[in-house]
């Protein structure tokens, strides 16, 4: 009797045979995923210059954070029908919530748009925001990990430091920022008044007026990223 010799069962038993094959076709799909698609998206949450700000986890808009974490892979795009479909519903979409429902109100011929370009931050809808541990991040966590310098000789990247002083004048506040970052380079540099977005600065000197609303004072915070996505937060 032949016995055929036991395929590996997952993803991560295929890449740990040692076959260069396997490796070349993760790390092609890796880069995909990483930011060399049609939306210049990097699907891993805070990192990169272009990655989903909104995921579908809700309790954490609650939690005082307002940033997802980084290294949460979500869910990406979708064809019609994959996702929350109904009986006689003709996939149209119940609303919203549902990608479907993008497909005849957001996008012009969607039926000849290409596949990988149908996402786009949708906090409530699910095929476009949500991950799981066992689909995505545990998935994108084993491949990139195997993919990663052999024998744990990468260093993590470092947050950027910086410095935030204001010039209070009436009707608006100055903020400067002196920033560094000491294994890579500024990339840009946030600003927000009270919560809402104000403005960006990608270049030296960094300083950003805020005006003042009836001469209040408005909460400030700034954030400062580095080239491979690190955050640094100062609230004033």
């Amino acid at each position: 009797m032949v016995t055929k010799p036991t395929k590996p069962k997952t993803y991560l038993s295929i890449l740990k045979t040692g076959d260069r094959k396997y490796f070349e076709a993760a790390q092609t799909s890796s880069d995909y995923a990483l930011g060399g698609n049609p939306l210049n998206v990097l699907w891993l949450t805070g990192l990169g210059d272009n990655p989903p700000k909104q995921i579908m986890n809700l309790d954490s808009y609650y939690d005082g954070i307002d940033d997802p974490i980084p290294g949460i892979a979500p869910y990406g795009p979708a064809h019609r029908c994959d996702w929350m479909t109904r009986p006689n519903d003709n996939c149209k979409g119940a609303g919203p919530w549902d990608s479907d429902y993008a497909f005849d109100n957001v996008y012009s011929a969607s039926d000849v748009w290409p596949v990988h370009e149908f996402w786009f931050d949708g906090l409530y809808c699910p095929p476009a925001g949500e991950y799981t541990v066992h689909q995505t991040v545990s998935t994108s966590t084993a491949v990139y990990g195997v993919l990663c310098q052999p024998g744990g000789k990468r260093k993590p990247n470092n947050e950027p430091e910086a410095t935030v002083t204001t010039e209070v004048k009436p009707g608006s506040v100055t903020v400067n920022v002196n920033a560094t970052d000491k294994d890579g380079r500024i990339e840009r540099v946030e600003f927000y008044a009270n919560h809402k977005f104000a403005g960006t600065i990608t270049k030296a000197p960094c300083s950003f007026e805020i005006r003042k609303v009836n001469e209040i004072q408005p909460k400030i915070e700034v954030r400062v990223f580095d080239n491979k996505g690190a955050k640094t937060v100062v609230k004033l």
